[in-house]
């Protein structure tokens, strides 16, 4: 597949899709040059993990990765550059632009063969108050120490979710875990909308049982320091 055309393999991205990509082009011909760069600071590590974080069952951020930086370039010979975030690509010169986060400045990186597995960001609903100091995103590592910080420093007993997927049941779960009373808000007509209705409803009443108010077919108008406000879109199912 890569043969001796592309000798040079850049992947954007330092998930679980973009390590894969990278360990299987080195399985395939182990005389590539292969670099993954990665904006944050930590590697291989799943979104669903970072809830056992808050609840504190896992107690280390080096333990919600799978595998750390020295695996993949000791064992692998993958090149890791973390703080390394791409913001501009010229195709024609197959040539990236790369800010570097230690010392804010950037750098020019080519490649042969580009894999783009940046993942998804977070959808911030444009909500009065969703900038407050109180209100946080989960979608990396480092969102999850903000969050953790703030709760071990301020010791906050009631927590709004917005949004009724996996990770907001999860959350919801380790905040109760903490002792933080928490309702799950979906604007959608039922939590976990892109399973069977049975399913929904299995986990829906298993949140009732765990004292998680549940909360479907409701937006979330306006946020102050305390308080949120509240508009129902429809009945409840």
């Amino acid at each position: 597949m890569y043969g001796n055309i592309y000798k040079n393999i850049v992947v954007i991205g330092g998930n679980a899709a973009g390590l894969a990509a990278a360990s299987q082009a080195r399985r395939i011909n182990p005389d590539l040059d292969i670099t993954v760069l990665e904006s944050g600071k930590y590697i291989s590590y799943g979104t669903c993990g970072l809830p056992y974080y808050i609840s504190g069952y896992i107690k280390r951020v080096e333990d919600l990765l799978t595998y750390p930086i020295d695996f993949f370039e000791k064992k692998r010979d993958i090149r890791i550059l973390t703080g390394h975030k791409v913001v501009g690509m010229d195709p024609a010169k197959k040539e990236l632009l790369v800010n570097i986060a230690d010392n804010s400045g950037h750098k020019i990186i080519n490649y042969d063969r580009l894999i783009i597995s940046s993942g998804g960001s977070t959808i911030i609903p444009d909500i009065p108050g969703i900038d407050s100091s109180n209100v946080f995103q989960l979608r990396n590592v480092e969102d999850a120490q903000k969050l953790k910080e703030y709760i071990d420093n301020n010791d906050p007993k009631r927590a709004i979710i917005i949004g009724g997927g996996q990770i907001g049941m999860l959350m919801a779960e380790a905040f109760n875990k903490i002792g933080i009373r928490s309702s799950l808000v979906e604007m959608k007509k039922r939590i976990f909308s892109g399973f069977e209705y049975e399913i929904s409803t299995i986990l829906s009443k298993k949140a009732e049982m765990e004292n998680i108010t549940v909360l479907t077919d409701t937006r979330i108008s306006s946020i102050n320091d305390s308080s949120i406000s509240m508009k129902m879109i429809g009945p409840n199912m």
